[in-house]
């Protein structure tokens, strides 16, 4: 038997869809109730005016949850236990470096090579213990430290004088080598005495052994002893310039003499023409300007007599040669006296001028020339 299906009922058209605008109705979900933890009661609200009431600390560790109040606790625990452990370590090592200060740095230093009964500090480094006490290197001072107790630090300062005195040291031996080097025919080693450099390096200060020896630790100075004398010398004397080239010109000469010797002589020979023509062209040029200008001075004085006959004619000879600056053995003079004399338009003769008897020049040309012309 065929069971027939049950129509279903088809919404009718009667019955209202629910619309797209109506919103399903909203439930209020009540507030959460606070939780109250044991030994809290919920306080009531406290009015305005009165001031909200502040909770102690056994309050807030009651309201914290037990796993963490548990937690902290075992953290607080923790850490004052490494604190305390911290401590008690500082203490003790306060303690102990009390006791070394105080104790331990009373005892003498221990000498080298030495047994000592008892208790001593080992010498440090760098010093020297005598007698139980420590001195210290040339160079280095005492330092005290509570780690480490006394010792022998560097000293700059000394340090920067001793190398700045051995730097004197060295270019006083270089020096002094250098000169005993250049001197001719020394034949000994260059040496310089222990005595005289100590003077020299008084005013540098440190210590002149102390110096000296670092003076020696490049090798350029060397302490050596001659014929009984302590002193250092070196094998890079500072020879002066001018002996070098004193040295230079002695070995030049003593292999090329002979080549010297003709080039000099051929040098001077020309150099004493060349200085004798010179002189020569001077000394003409200088005789043909003064020819020149007393023979103008004769015309003129010519002139002067014509237009006045009271006034002479003539020209001293001598006033002539002062009026330019000439003496009597000047080549010039003679040159001129000679060019003067062989001329056949002046005469020389003797005159009183002013009542003295003087040599003197007289024009007698036939034409008086132009003023400028040459003669």
């Amino acid at each position: 038997m065929t069971r027939k299906k049950k129509k279903e009922k088809k919404p009718s058209k009667k019955e209202k869809k629910p619309s797209k605008k109506e919103e399903p109705a909203v439930t209020k979900e009540k507030p959460p109730t606070k939780k109250v933890f044991a030994g809290l009661s919920p306080s009531p609200k406290p009015p305005s005016f009165m001031a909200f009431p502040t909770m102690t600390e056994e309050m807030l560790l009651q309201s914290v949850p037990g796993k963490i109040r548990t937690r902290r606790r075992r953290w607080n625990v923790s850490m004052r236990g490494v604190f305390q452990r911290v401590l008690i370590v500082a203490l003790g090592v306060l303690f102990s470096l009390y006791i070394r200060w105080k104790f331990v740095y009373q005892f003498p230093y221990c000498e080298a090579g030495s047994r000592q009964d008892g208790w001593c500090i080992p010498c440090p480094a760098n010093g020297k213990c005598v007698g139980g006490k420590l001195v210290c290197d040339y160079g280095y001072r005492q330092a005290q430290s509570v780690w480490l107790g006394m010792k022998c630090v560097p000293d700059r300062k000394k340090q920067t004088e001793t190398r700045r005195a051995a730097r004197r040291a060295v270019d006083i031996v270089r020096s002094s080598c250098g000169e005993q080097v250049g001197r001719s025919g020394s034949t000994e080693e260059p040496f310089v005495d222990e005595e005289e450099l100590k003077e020299k390096l008084k005013k540098e200060g440190g210590v002149f052994e102390e110096t000296m020896l670092v003076a020696m630790e490049n090798g350029v100075v060397c302490r050596t002893e001659i014929r009984g004398r302590v002193g250092y010398t070196t094998q890079h004397p500072k020879v002066p310039w001018k002996t070098r080239g004193l040295k230079l010109m002695a070995g030049v000469w003593r292999s090329h003499y002979r080549e010297i010797s003709v080039g000099t002589s051929a040098v001077l020979v020309l150099l004493f023409v060349y200085l004798k023509s010179s002189a020569r062209l001077q000394s003409k040029e200088a005789t043909d300007r003064i020819v020149k200008d007393i023979v103008e001075m004769l015309i003129e004085q010519e002139r002067i007599h014509r237009a006045d006959p009271s006034i002479p004619a003539v020209v001293s000879v001598s006033q002539t040669r002062d009026l330019f600056l000439l003496g009597e053995r000047s080549g010039v003079w003679r040159d001129v006296l000679q060019r003067l004399g062989s001329n056949t338009n002046i005469r020389e003769k003797i005159a009183k001028i002013r009542g003295e008897s003087l040599r003197v020049w007289e024009w007698v040309g036939v034409s008086i020339p132009k003023r400028g012309r040459a003669v």
